[in-house]
């Protein structure tokens, strides 16, 4: 949260902006986090 408020003044864009360039990969990762609670072999292959 609060990086985001950095990176927009940072950059000298709106904060709206930034969030919208960020969505992205936020969806990655939750589907990552999904795939890693319930998928047994991804998490288990590192022990």
């Amino acid at each position: 949260g609060l990086n985001l408020f950095v990176a927009s003044n940072i950059a000298g864009t709106r904060f709206e902006g930034v969030v919208r360039a960020v969505i992205p990969f936020i969806i990655i990762m939750i589907i990552d986090v999904l795939i890693i609670s319930f998928v047994p072999g991804f998490s288990l292959i590192l022990l």
